[in-house]
Formats: C-alpha cells, sequence, structure tokens
C-alpha cells in the first residue's frame, strides 16, 4: 500500500509544480505589460489594415524604395542605414484592380484568349461533347 501512496503523492507534487510554474509565466507576462506599457491587441483577420507595404526594391546595399500605403493612399520612401527616411513621393493613388482580369474564359467563341488552348475545350463544363464517353 506505501507504493501506492507514494505513487500518489508524488504525482500530486508534479501537478502542484506545474500550476505554480504557469502562475509564474501568468505574473511575470503580467507585470512585463504593465511594465512596458503594452496595450493589448485583438487580431482581427475582419479588420481591413490601415498600413500596409506594397512594395520594396532594392537599389543597393544600403538604400531601399519602399512603397508605403495608408488609408488607401501610396507614398515611395527612400531608406538609407545611415541617414533619415526620404519622402521622394506622396499622395499616390493606387491603380485600380479590374477584376475581370484575374478571371480565366475558357468559352469556345474567343480562341485567341483560350490560354489553354486545346484543353480548354476539355475542361470547359459546358462542352458536352468532351465531358461524355462515345
Amino acid at each position: 500500500m506505501e507504493m501506492a501512496d507514494e505513487s500518489t503523492i508524488s504525482m500530486l507534487k508534479a501537478g502542484a509544480s506545474l500550476v505554480i510554474v504557469l502562475f509564474l509565466m501568468i505574473g511575470l507576462t503580467a507585470l512585463f505589460k504593465y511594465f512596458t506599457n503594452q496595450k493589448h491587441t485583438s487580431f482581427n483577420p475582419m479588420k481591413k489594415k490601415r498600413l500596409n507595404v506594397v512594395d520594396m526594391k532594392a537599389i543597393d546595399h544600403r538604400h531601399k524604395l519602399v512603397l508605403v500605403e495608408r488609408d488607401n493612399i501610396q507614398h515611395l520612401v527612400l531608406l538609407s542605414g545611415t541617414n533619415a527616411p526620404l519622402l521622394i513621393e506622396q499622395g499616390i493613388t493606387p491603380p485600380l484592380v479590374d477584376e475581370t482580369d484575374d478571371k480565366l474564359d475558357l468559352s469556345d467563341n474567343d480562341k485567341d484568349k483560350n490560354i489553354l488552348g486545346s484543353f480548354g475545350s476539355i475542361l470547359n463544363p459546358k462542352n458536352k461533347k468532351a465531358w461524355t464517353s462515345s
């Protein structure tokens, strides 16, 4: 019987140790946030971001051109390792994206636009001859 009691006691000690370590980690995190004055921001994927890096191009090993967008207005900034950032152009309106350009046209009427060639007629669900077996 003593063997079962010793294993039960050791399991309780391990569980209590785990709970103590978790409380210490939570407490240290709360203290760190309190002293560094960081606000808790929740992650919301549905919220549109106001600030975005649209494009970045390295000019040489020290300089980069960065296209930054804020509230649908873009700004071109030159970043260098030694100097302050330099605003090259501001108030750039982004080009409008045409949603019809991204769609693939598989119709048999426009053979020039069909990028799949002869496979377009096979993949086209409107083409009943390709889907039925002879």
